[in-house]
Order: C-alpha cells, then structure tokens, then sequence
C-alpha cells in the first residue's frame, strides 16, 4: 500500500511539474507589417550602375518589410528595404531611433537591403553619389516599420522549408581565355592582369568559375488558427532589371506568395537576398533566354509555395541573437596612385566612364580609414540559422558555410548592418574582374572572406539548439 502511494505521489509530482513548466513557457508571438517608402521628390539618383542616372518615374512601389519574432525571452526584429546597398550611417541611425521606442536590444536588430538596382541611392558607391532628399523619408520609414511589426506581436506558430528555382540562377562569372577579359585602368582597380570576367561573351569563356544556390529558404509564420501571417524567404539571384523606380523581382514575388496563399492585408511577405554576389539570372550560354523581373517573381514565388506545402507548423520555438565585430583591412591605392586619380578626375567635371568610377574611388579610399569594423549575426528562428553579412557573398561563401552547420536549415542574407562590397576570396583578387576591382563596392583585405566564414562558422556552433 505505501509503494502504491510513493508511485501515486510521484506521477502527481510530475504532472504539477509538467504544468509549471508549460505556465513558464512563453507563446510565440509574431508581428509584421510593409510600410511604402516610394520616394516623394523625383527626380531621383539611381544606385546600381557606373555612373549617375536620374529616373522620374515610379512603375512600382518601394518597400520596407519587417518581422518581429518574439519568444518570451528574446525578440529578434528584422527588417528589407528596396534600395540597393545600406550604409552603416544609415543603420545605426535607424537603430538609435527604434531603441528610444521599443525596449528590444540593439544587438538583436537587424536590416538589409533587396540590392535592386532600381532605387534611390543611399551610399556613394562607385561614380553615383547620395539622393539626399530620400534619406529622411527612408530613416522614417525604417522606424515606422520596425516599430509597427514589434507592436503587432500576436500568437502564432511557425515552421522551415526549402525547394529550388534553378530557372534564375547563374554563375555570372567566367574564366576568359587568354587576352580575352576586360581590362579598366590597373592603377585605379588595382588589378595589373585579368583572366575572369562578369558578363562576358561566352564565345571568349573557358569555363564558370562558381556554382550558385537555387535553393528558396522559406521561414514560415501563421496564426494559432492557421492562416498565414509572414514569410521570410531567400534567393541568390542578383535582380532581374527595371528601367524606373522599382522594386524588382523582389516585390513581384512578395505579391505572388500572397496571391498564393490567399493571404489577407495582414500578411506580410519578406524576399532577402542570398549568396549572388557571382551569380544572375542571365544564361550566357544560351543567348535566348528571356527573363523579366515579373518571370523571376512569379518563379520564385511558385517555387516557395512548395515550400510552404511541405511546412510543418510548431507554436513551440525558439529565438536567438548573436552579434559580433569583426575588424577588417580595407584595400587602397598607393599615394602615387592617388595622385594619378586626382589629376585624372581634374579636367571631368561629372563621371562618364567607368575608369573615372575607379579613379574617384581611388580617391575615396584614401580618405577611409585604413580599417573598419563589421557587423555580423546568426540570427536563429526556430530550427533556421540566418547569417547576415555586410558583403555581396559568393556562392562558395554560402555553400562553405553551410556544410559546416548543424541547424535544420541555414542560409545567408547579404548586404546586411552596412555595407563592405563585394567578399571575393584571394584566389578570386587573383584572377581579377569586375567584382574584385579595389573600390568602395569591392575594398576588404585578401583574407576578409576567410576571415569572415572562419568567424560565422563559430558563432553558428553558439546558437545551437541544444
């Protein structure tokens, strides 16, 4: 009879366990919003090319699209705008600004861009300077969507999955037959010979020189009830293209998923750019391939809807936040070099070519400091780990990073927290081209790749699910 009671007062015990335990769990809370941050005052200054463009018409509108995901311990806020690079002025601008409204930490924000080529421009990169007048409406924007997502935080449950587009991703960046790669100004890109190439002719190719990722990573959020509440998604195509104000591919697909979904005005989709610092949606190869930034979208889009088929919901997840600095040389011209740019750049007025754009960021990097420090985080949602760098990253990069994880699913957001070019390893400085060439898109040390990956590999294993 006392062994019957000791096993009675012991399955009670536990089951008074059980409840305190499920009372001290937190619910999942998920909140998202789309704020429009189409600029008011056009003409505007157009970031993405070699030299400045002025565009005065809007075919579509610009986004800024945030989620907040809040486990009851930790809230993590991330945030994509539709412009082509974020400054780091500019983020922590915005960050000072969310932090005197919601009590979220600093460490555990985030933002980036989409990288369309079709935006207004926020940064000095290449020969395009600041649209000035965007920057105050864009800071207000960023805030306002940030803040508004923290503030709808509701019940919800989430889930990962993954499928493939491999109809919009191609390496971009070619092995060249002898004499054959473009050649700019060595003492302004600080490359004496080329043998690759971006975007050659392919009758002049040896071979590609990466292999891209068509993988569609899909974070997925809905209601207790089951409708659909936020979609985080990523690709690794560079953009599609646009001839005025536009947020590319990007906003088709964020339109097409919640077609899809048959999603209501509360549903809020997030397109992030991958690792397509080397890769595009054009084919070199075949010459008649035809894409637009509407055939890109709606491919994309269907690719993540069956993602979405395969997801399994759980109420019961996790967050994390990990942050760290990293610093890294930045790569410059000798004085001599410098000299030779000013004296260049003395009788041209306006940038008209792009050995001008070289020889003004030749210039521009010798007023940098000679190092700077990166911004970089593994983001954990559920059983996702979202790397996010500065840099435009390679296929490589991500392909390295994520052999060496042991999360469900892990993926990359470039261009994120600032940004610091393009991240070629030494191999890829060696052989030269475009995205290699030293300026302000393209001027971390030799090592910064290896440097970088070493880093996120480690801060990867921190954020385990143990």
């Amino acid at each position: 009879m006392t062994r019957n009671w000791f096993w009675i007062a012991f399955l009670c015990f536990g089951f008074w366990a059980a409840c305190l335990t499920g009372a001290a769990r937190a619910e999942l809370k998920v909140g998202a919003c789309r704020v429009d941050s189409t600029p008011t005052h056009l003409p505007a200054t157009i970031n993405g090319g070699f030299t400045p463009l002025l565009w005065d018409k809007v075919s579509d509108p610009l986004s800024i699209r945030a989620l907040a995901v809040d486990d009851g311990k930790t809230c993590v806020i991330y945030a994509v705008a539709d412009v082509c690079v974020l400054p780091s002025e500019i983020v922590e601008r915005a960050k000072d600004e969310i932090c005197k409204k919601i009590p979220v930490p600093r460490e555990c924000l985030a933002m980036s861009s989409t990288h369309c080529h079709s935006a207004p421009s926020l940064m000095k990169l290449l020969g395009v300077g600041v649209d000035e007048n965007y920057v105050p409406l864009f800071l207000e924007k960023m805030v306002e969507a940030v803040v508004t997502a923290y503030e709808r935080r509701q019940p919800a449950k989430m889930g990962v999955g993954f499928d493939f587009d491999s109809d919009n991703v191609y390496c971009r960046r070619f092995l060249m037959k002898p004499g054959r790669a473009t050649q700019v100004n060595p003492e302004f890109t600080g490359a004496k010979w080329n043998q690759a190439q971006m975007n050659p002719n392919a009758d002049n190719v040896i071979r590609r020189l990466g292999v891209p990722d068509p993988t569609v990573y899909v974070v997925a959020f809905q209601t207790l009830e089951g409708k659909p509440l936020a979609l985080l998604a990523n690709y690794s195509t560079h953009y599609a293209g646009a001839s005025a104000i536009s947020a590319d591919y990007f906003g088709v697909f964020c339109r097409e998923i919640a077609q899809k979904l048959n999603a209501d005005e509360n549903f809020t989709a997030l397109m992030t750019n991958g690792t397509s610092g080397d890769t595009n949606c054009i084919d070199f190869y075949d010459r008649n391939r035809r894409f637009t930034m509407e055939t890109v979208g709606k491919s994309v889009a269907e690719a993540a809807y069956r993602a979405y088929g395969k997801i399994k919901f759980s109420a019961d997840a996790s967050v994390e936040m990990c942050q760290e600095k990293l610093t890294v040389g930045i790569r410059k011209g000798t004085p001599e070099q410098v000299e030779l740019a000013k004296k260049h750049l003395a009788d041209r007025p306006t940038i008209r070519t792009v050995e001008d754009a070289y020889a003004l960021n030749t210039v521009r990097l010798s007023e940098m400091p000679d190092s700077w420090d990166l911004t970089l985080q593994v983001m954990r949602l559920g059983p996702a780990a979202i790397v996010l760098l500065p840099n435009e990253v390679y296929s490589a990069t991500g392909h390295e990073i994520r052999r060496n994880s042991a999360h469900e699913m892990t993926f990359v957001i470039s261009l994120a927290n600032g940004y610091a070019g393009y991240l070629p390893t030494e191999q890829d400085i060696e052989l030269g081209g475009y995205t290699t060439w030293r300026a302000t898109s393209s001027c971390c040390e030799p090592k910064a790749e290896e440097m970088i990956r070493g880093r996120v590999i480690e801060m990867l294993k921190k954020t385990e699910v143990k």
